[in-house]
């Protein structure tokens, strides 16, 4: 019997995602922003 529990890795893997989707979501509104702030200074 191996020495993984199949549903811990299942979830903690799943936290992984949301938390990968979270930071990537958050630098798409950061350069968002930077991207308007050149902008107004053109």
């Amino acid at each position: 019997m191996p020495n993984v529990d199949t549903m811990t890795e299942i979830l903690d893997t799943h936290e992984a995602q949301h938390s990968y989707e979270a930071n990537l979501n958050t630098m798409q509104i950061t350069r968002a922003m930077l991207t308007r702030t050149i902008n107004l200074m053109k």
